[in-house]
């Protein structure tokens, strides 16, 4: 015999819970908004006591530090709303890239500022590595769909 399903099993399913979200996707954001809030809550702590502001002392550092801040931000979001496959991610990722760490670095020159040739040179060297490695990704690919995908469809119509 068939089993028969009454209104109050339709009812259940429908209040079922919904399916759990998945992970975020863009977790280097999330771990730079902790970083900088960290930033900002140290700085609170250096200043405390002081009858200046970060601003009144290093104006260049900190104007250089929230304008980089924002850029990437607008940059990170800009890559929330642009297809993948847009001429624009490259550059937008490239500007994310360079402005991400340079927030960092400018915050910690601000912390340290005992130390600040070399977390500058840090902050640099790690955008190098990371745009050069973007770049040597890319070629690869290209020449990977370029030749290798080219020199194995004539070996299947050859074989054929």
């Amino acid at each position: 015999m068939a089993e028969e399903r009454t209104t109050t099993d339709f009812q259940a399913d429908q209040y079922a819970p919904p399916p759990p979200t998945p992970p975020p996707q863009h977790t280097n954001i999330l771990i730079l908004a902790l970083i900088f809030q960290t930033m900002v809550a140290l700085l609170q702590l250096k200043y405390q006591g002081s009858d200046k502001s970060p601003f009144d002392t290093h104006f260049a550092e900190m104007f250089l530090s929230v304008a980089s801040f924002l850029i990437y931000c607008f940059s990170q979001d800009a890559l929330l709303y642009i297809p993948p496959d847009s001429n624009y991610v490259k550059m937008v990722q490239c500007l994310a890239s360079v402005f991400g760490p340079l927030t960092l670095a400018s915050y910690l020159s601000l912390l340290f500022p005992l130390f600040c040739p070399i977390i500058y040179s840090i902050s640099i060297l790690y955008s190098a590595i990371r745009l050069l490695y973007n770049t040597f990704t890319q070629g690869l690919n290209w020449f990977y769909h370029n030749f290798i995908d080219t020199v194995s469809s004539e070996n299947q119509i050859t074989t054929v």
